[in-house]
Order: structure tokens, then sequence, then C-alpha cells
């Protein structure tokens, strides 16, 4: 039976990632980005000039990072079960 807190299982591998500074680190500069991102946009501004369609790519690419990352923190530390605490 596949034990996902094994010594090979994926899960160490993330749970090791998601512990990682680095990773830390990398997230947090990724929330300042975006809170800066959410000062630039105005809905007065013509929503078809390239800041504003520039603005929208970036809200994406956050959004998709963001995701990435709950991801890897929920397969990391598990959704309902865990010994690692809070996620």
């Amino acid at each position: 039976m596949f034990d996902p807190r094994g010594a090979n299982g994926k899960k160490v591998k993330e749970n090791t990632m998601q512990l990682n500074k680095v990773f830390e680190n990398i997230t947090l500069v990724c929330i300042v980005l975006s809170s800066v991102l959410l000062v630039i946009d105005n809905p007065l501004y013509d929503p078809d000039s390239i800041e504003m369609k520039i603005v929208k790519y970036m809200d994406l690419v956050f959004t998709v990072l963001f995701f990435v990352e709950a991801m890897i923190k929920l397969i990391a530390k598990g959704l309902l079960v865990n010994n690692l605490g809070p996620i």
C-alpha cells in the first residue's frame, strides 16, 4: 500500500520545498507585487490601453502562482489530517 508520508513519497519533497525559506520569500515578494498591482489598477483607466492589458496579464500570472503555492502547501501538509500544524 502506498504511504504518502514515506521516505520516497512526494509528500516529503513538497514538504521540504514548502518549508524552504526561499520558497516563503518568493511567496512574500509575489504578495507585495500583487498588492502594488492592485494599487495601480483603476476602473477609470481605459481597459484597452497597453498598461491595463499588462495589469490584467500580471493579475492572471499572480493568480496562477498563488494557486500553485496553495496546492503545494495542501499536498505537503495535507488537507484535513496533518501533523505539521495549520495550513
